[in-house]
Protein backbone atom coordinates (compact mmCIF):
# COMPACT_ATOMS: atom_id res chain seq x y z
CA UNK A 1 0.00 0.00 0.00
CA UNK A 2 1.48 3.39 -0.82
CA UNK A 3 0.25 6.59 0.61
CA UNK A 4 1.21 9.99 -0.30
CA UNK A 5 3.47 11.94 1.98
CA UNK A 6 0.35 14.26 3.18
CA UNK A 7 -1.57 11.35 4.59
CA UNK A 8 0.69 10.15 6.90
CA UNK A 9 0.47 13.74 8.64
CA UNK A 10 -2.98 13.42 8.82
CA UNK A 11 -4.45 12.25 12.84
CA UNK A 12 -5.02 8.81 13.04
CA UNK A 13 -8.17 7.42 11.60
CA UNK A 14 -10.26 4.14 13.27
CA UNK A 15 -8.49 1.80 10.72
CA UNK A 16 -5.07 2.96 12.44
CA UNK A 17 -6.38 2.66 15.45
CA UNK A 18 -7.90 -1.47 15.19
CA UNK A 19 -3.76 -1.75 14.03
CA UNK A 20 -3.12 -0.24 17.22
CA UNK A 21 -5.53 -2.77 19.09
CA UNK A 22 -7.75 -0.05 20.00
CA UNK A 23 -11.94 -0.42 18.86
CA UNK A 24 -12.03 3.30 17.97
CA UNK A 25 -16.11 3.34 17.99
CA UNK A 26 -17.80 2.27 21.13
CA UNK A 27 -21.33 1.05 21.34
CA UNK A 28 -23.24 3.98 20.95
CA UNK A 29 -21.03 5.40 18.18
CA UNK A 30 -18.84 7.37 19.28
CA UNK A 31 -14.76 7.97 18.49
CA UNK A 32 -12.65 7.09 21.76
CA UNK A 33 -9.29 7.20 21.97
CA UNK A 34 -7.12 4.71 23.89
CA UNK A 35 -5.76 4.45 26.81
CA UNK A 36 -2.81 3.09 28.01
CA UNK A 37 -2.31 2.18 32.00
CA UNK A 38 0.78 1.90 33.74
CA UNK A 39 0.38 -0.23 36.74
CA UNK A 40 3.67 1.80 38.93
CA UNK A 41 4.47 0.35 41.50
CA UNK A 42 5.04 1.80 44.97
CA UNK A 43 8.64 1.27 46.60
CA UNK A 44 9.33 0.39 50.12
CA UNK A 45 12.79 2.26 50.12
CA UNK A 46 13.90 6.02 49.46
CA UNK A 47 16.43 4.53 46.94
CA UNK A 48 13.05 3.22 45.07
CA UNK A 49 11.41 6.42 44.70
CA UNK A 50 14.70 8.12 43.38
CA UNK A 51 14.74 5.13 40.38
CA UNK A 52 11.00 5.75 39.93
CA UNK A 53 11.26 8.94 39.56
CA UNK A 54 14.08 8.64 37.24
CA UNK A 55 12.20 6.41 34.99
CA UNK A 56 9.18 8.05 34.95
CA UNK A 57 11.20 11.43 33.89
CA UNK A 58 13.22 8.81 30.82
CA UNK A 59 9.32 7.86 29.88
CA UNK A 60 8.67 11.76 29.62
CA UNK A 61 11.69 12.54 27.63
CA UNK A 62 11.19 9.77 25.21
CA UNK A 63 7.69 10.96 25.08
CA UNK A 64 8.53 14.56 24.55
CA UNK A 65 11.12 13.32 21.81
CA UNK A 66 8.78 11.63 20.04
CA UNK A 67 6.26 14.75 19.85
CA UNK A 68 8.86 16.86 18.62
CA UNK A 69 9.18 14.23 15.74
CA UNK A 70 5.67 14.85 14.88
CA UNK A 71 6.23 18.59 15.02
CA UNK A 72 8.97 18.38 12.82
CA UNK A 73 7.49 16.77 10.05
CA UNK A 74 7.71 13.15 10.39
CA UNK A 75 4.47 10.91 10.41
CA UNK A 76 1.70 11.49 13.01
CA UNK A 77 1.03 7.68 12.51
CA UNK A 78 4.66 6.81 12.98
CA UNK A 79 4.91 8.95 16.08
CA UNK A 80 1.34 7.89 17.59
CA UNK A 81 2.94 3.98 16.89
CA UNK A 82 5.89 4.75 18.64
CA UNK A 83 4.63 6.25 21.69
CA UNK A 84 2.36 3.26 22.05
CA UNK A 85 5.09 1.16 22.02
CA UNK A 86 7.39 3.44 24.60
CA UNK A 87 4.06 3.10 26.65
CA UNK A 88 4.15 -0.39 26.22
CA UNK A 89 8.10 -0.93 27.26
CA UNK A 90 7.56 1.10 30.16
CA UNK A 91 4.55 -1.09 31.37
CA UNK A 92 6.43 -4.32 30.94
CA UNK A 93 9.92 -2.52 32.67
CA UNK A 94 7.41 -1.85 36.02
CA UNK A 95 6.42 -5.03 35.72
CA UNK A 96 9.90 -6.37 36.19
CA UNK A 97 10.40 -3.75 38.57
CA UNK A 98 8.04 -4.88 41.11
CA UNK A 99 9.17 -8.07 41.09
CA UNK A 100 13.16 -6.76 41.71
CA UNK A 101 11.49 -4.62 44.99
CA UNK A 102 9.33 -7.69 45.95
CA UNK A 103 12.56 -9.78 46.21
CA UNK A 104 14.37 -7.38 47.46
CA UNK A 105 11.38 -7.05 50.14
CA UNK A 106 11.37 -10.74 50.86
CA UNK A 107 15.05 -11.32 51.21
CA UNK A 108 15.11 -8.32 53.85
CA UNK A 109 12.26 -9.93 55.91
CA UNK A 110 13.98 -13.34 55.93
CA UNK A 111 17.08 -11.59 56.77
CA UNK A 112 15.50 -9.60 59.60
CA UNK A 113 13.43 -12.88 60.68
CA UNK A 114 16.98 -15.25 60.71
CA UNK A 115 18.52 -12.68 62.49
CA UNK A 116 15.66 -12.38 65.25
CA UNK A 117 15.69 -15.86 65.49
CA UNK A 118 19.10 -16.78 66.09
CA UNK A 119 19.35 -13.94 68.75
CA UNK A 120 16.75 -15.44 70.57
CA UNK A 121 18.87 -18.52 70.12
CA UNK A 122 21.70 -16.83 71.69
CA UNK A 123 19.66 -15.72 74.94
CA UNK A 124 18.20 -19.43 75.43
CA UNK A 125 21.47 -21.25 75.27
CA UNK A 126 23.24 -17.69 77.62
Amino acid sequence: MVMEKQDLNKPLNAFDWQFVGHEYHKNDGTPTLPSRRLDIPLPATPDGLHTLAHRLSGLAENLHTTARFAKAGHSSRGCMLEAAGLLQQAREAFKLLRREWERELREQEEQEKSSAETEEQLRVVG
